[in-house]
Formats: C-alpha cells, structure tokens, sequence
C-alpha cells in the first residue's frame, strides 16, 4: 500500500525520434562533406549579426526594437540578451558593455554572408504559404480517415473547371 505522502510517479510519453538512414543518403550523395563548416546559429542570433552588420556600433534598444517587430509574438528582453551573449562568446559579435552597443565583428559578416543564400531561398519558396499544388483535401490531419491519403499535387483539369 502506497503511503499518502509519496506522490505518484507519472509516465511521460516516449518521444520519437525520426530515423534517417545516413548510410542509404551518403550512397545517395557520395560527394557530400563530413561536415559543411556551416556555422551552428538560431535564426534569433543571425538576425541579430545583421541588424549589427553596420560600420558603426548599433545600440541594444535599437536592436531589440527591430527585433520585436520582425518576430510575432514578440521576443523576450531575455531571448534578445542571451543571443547578444551567444554572438559575442562565439566572437561574432563586440559588444560595448559602456556604450551598450554591439557591432558584427568580421567573423560575423561571415556568417551572415555563408547564410544570405539558404535563407534567400527559403524566402523564395514563399515559407509562409502552402505551396500552389498544395490540395488540403489530399492531406490526412490525423485520426484514421484518409490516413492513406499522401500530398499530391490537385488535378489541373479539376482547377480548369473540367474533370469529374
């Protein structure tokens, strides 16, 4: 019998981790790196290096002001601080602690630089809106009916007006 003070030990659900069979991939794609070298960096932090990719210092209220209005919901004083520390550990970033002004160091144009074309990309695939062939009716949102239903794109004649 279980004595009233020890609490209850609660079952978390396992968490499941996606497989990605890297073997079939490096078969795949023989020539790809060990390693890219591609800096490891949030998107809060590389916003940051280049709100400050300036040739001048740029103050912590300007930044965080920009900030907050590039992110909805707006982020934390503490999100935007502890990326400011992040950045300048990492060395790419200098930050003024008299001046409470940071400015890009050269590595951090660099970063910036070696990711302005994956996130160019990213924009030009439009990443806030489904894509033109998107059909919801073709996605299956869960619960048995339709989970055998895969993305596909829609039937053009469908889209025309013809077609069943």
């Amino acid at each position: 019998m279980r004595s009233a003070r020890t609490p209850r030990r609660r079952r978390l659900p396992a968490m499941i981790a996606p497989f990605v069979d890297a073997a079939r991939l490096a078969r795949l794609l023989p020539d790809a790196p060990a390693h890219s070298g591609t800096p490891d960096i949030t998107l809060v932090q590389w916003v940051i290096l280049v709100r400050c990719r300036t040739n001048h210092a740029v103050p912590v209220e300007d930044i965080l002001r920009s900030i907050r209005h590039w992110f909805e919901p707006a982020l934390s004083i503490t999100e935007v601080t502890s990326a400011i520390a992040t950045l300048t550990a990492a060395r790419w970033l200098e930050f003024d602690e008299s001046r409470q002004t940071a400015r890009a160091t050269a590595a951090g144009w660099s970063v910036v630089a070696r990711l302005e074309r994956p996130v160019g990309y990213a924009d030009g695939w439009n990443i806030f809106a489904p894509p033109r062939d998107f059909d919801p009716d073709q996605v299956a949102m869960g619960g048995s009916a339709g989970a055998d239903r895969v993305l596909r794109p829609r039937d053009k004649d469908k889209d025309k007006g013809g077609g069943s």
